[in-house]
C-alpha cells in the first residue's frame, strides 16, 4: 500500500521528518508506527505489511527539529482488496 501526504506548515520549528502509524480500526488508542526509522526524505511510505481482504486506518505525524511530535493527521482509510 502507497501512502503518500502533504508537507506539514505547521508549528514554531521547521520540519525534520514523518511517522506513519497504522490501525486496524479507527481508534486513535490502537495506532502502531510502522516506519522503522523517522522518514526524512519525500513524502511517501509503502506498508508491505498489508493483508488482502483487509482494512486498515493510516496517520501521519510530523517531527520538527525539537523532536517535538504533532498531533495525528485526521485517518486515512483503505480498503485491500482480494486477490
Amino acid at each position: 500500500m502507497a501512502l503518500t501526504w502533504s508537507a506539514s506548515t505547521a508549528g514554531t520549528y521547521p520540519i525534520q521528518g514523518y511517522n506513519v502509524y497504522r490501525s486496524p480500526t479507527n481508534n486513535p488508542y490502537q495506532w502502531t508506527q510502522i516506519n522503522p526509522a523517522l522518514i526524512t526524505t519525500g513524502l511517501t511510505f509503502t506498508d508491505a505489511a498489508v493483508s488482502n481482504s483487509a482494512t486498515y486506518y493510516y496517520a501521519v505525524t510530523a517531527v520538527d527539529t525539537q523532536n517535538n511530535q504533532s498531533a495525528y493527521s485526521t485517518p486515512a482509510t483503505a480498503n485491500i482488496p482480494s486477490s
